[in-house]
């Protein structure tokens, strides 16, 4: 108990730099939180390399590396726009993953894919999905309708899993357990970021493709 406890304490703590820094960095933006997501894409790429050897597998490294860069891209677009649309999406983020975790640590159930990520439960999921439209609602203001609100929210929310369950299913291909130890408890920077990367992707998709 004493060392579950001091992990979800490490945890925790960790994630509370992670929130300063970066809030600090979307506060000052411009060059300050170009650089930050510049850099940051930069340690996504090598992180990959450790999942997705670029010497044996170049395809599927470029295709990942190619998503990871469009995310990144569609972030530094959307604060461009108004930060208060990157916020919106943080949030999705955010609170689809911390939903889905408890939802699906108290009802449990059926596994969504054991050999994707063999934790993940059909009530987690759907969990993070009532969590998003939630903040969906609450931020319909940005939006020309709650219902427009509550489909982008969604739909972030499920790129959000999406991103989730890729990362995960690379790690058990390559057979590790994290994608780096850069951050204490919770591993590498995809490990953290998957679903603002997933979350990002959809952005990008959704504004250069379907809208």
């Amino acid at each position: 108990m004493g060392r579950k406890y001091d992990d979800l304490l490490l945890r925790f703590k960790t994630a509370v730099v992670l929130i300063l820094v970066y809030g600090v960095l979307i506060y000052l933006g411009g060059v300050y939180f170009a650089l930050a997501l510049l850099i940051t894409c930069v340690i996504f790429i090598i992180e990959l390399n450790r999942l997705v050897v670029f010497r044996t597998n170049s395809f599927i490294f470029l295709v990942f590396g190619a998503a990871l860069c469009f995310s990144s891209f569609s972030i530094w677009d959307l604060f461009n726009q108004d930060k208060r649309f990157l916020i919106f999406l943080l949030a999705v983020v955010m609170v689809t993953d911390i939903s889905g975790y408890f939802v699906g640590k108290f009802l449990g159930g059926p596994k969504v894919s054991k050999a994707l990520s063999p934790n993940k439960t059909w009530s987690g999921l759907f969990g993070g999905w009532v969590g998003a439209i939630i903040v969906a609602i609450f931020g319909s203001y940005l939006f020309e309708s709650i219902l427009f609100a509550v489909l982008i929210g969604f739909s972030l929310s499920l790129f959000s899993q999406a991103g989730d369950f890729l990362e995960s299913y690379l790690k058990r291909r390559a057979q590790v357990k994290d994608s780096s130890n850069l951050l204490p408890g919770h591993g590498g920077f995809l490990d953290r970021f998957d679903g603002i990367i997933g979350a990002g992707f959809g952005y990008g998709f959704l504004s250069y493709v379907v809208l």
